[in-house]
């Protein structure tokens, strides 16, 4: 049988360089997680930026099959648990001798998504993003999502974010 379930969280007051996590644990039995169907969207907290710049929030959903575990800087970063089947990544041509930044694999991690966002003295600054996340993916019991929020800025502009979803599953 097919289920849907719905589930959002809001980070308040969100300033650089700081993240937050959330966990959600599964609860029920086996299933299939068919997708995930997400809606971020982020606002300045209160009154107007003073000055312009740029920001960028980070948004990760991971789903583990262990209990999470978070980096110690102020971003707050769900551990990475490198994937052993990839291999390091390296840069393949670069002639113009940009500044590239290769990451690493990280094991778990069903969605990843980069709101940029000019900041604009005297004007509220908003961005939005819908995304649906097809999964495949098994649950068992146990299992623990993870949602990460993480906010850069070039400026002193507090944010809100939330994060809005539904579940679409099956179990036999």
């Amino acid at each position: 049988m097919i289920y849907t379930t719905g589930y959002g969280w809001e980070v308040t007051d969100l300033t650089s360089p700081y993240g937050a996590d959330v966990e959600l644990p599964w609860a029920g039995s086996s299933a299939i997680l068919n997708y995930i169907d997400l809606d971020i969207a982020t606002m300045t907290s209160y009154s107007p930026p003073l000055e312009s710049g740029r920001g960028e929030i980070l948004t990760n959903v991971a789903l583990l099959h262990q209990t999470p575990s978070y980096s110690a800087n102020p971003s707050a970063y769900i551990d990475r648990v490198v994937d052993s089947n990839f291999g390091i990544a390296k840069v393949g041509a670069n002639p113009q001798t940009f500044k590239l930044i290769a990451g690493a694999t990280n094991l778990g991690i069903i969605s990843s998504v980069i709101l940029k966002f000019p900041i604009t003295k005297g004007i509220a600054s908003t961005a939005h993003r819908h995304v649906l996340v097809p999964c495949n993916r098994q649950l068992l019991q146990g299992d623990v999502f993870v949602f990460h929020a993480d906010y850069m800025s070039s400026v002193e502009m507090p944010m809100d974010l939330e994060m809005q979803m539904s579940f679409n599953y099956t179990i036999d």
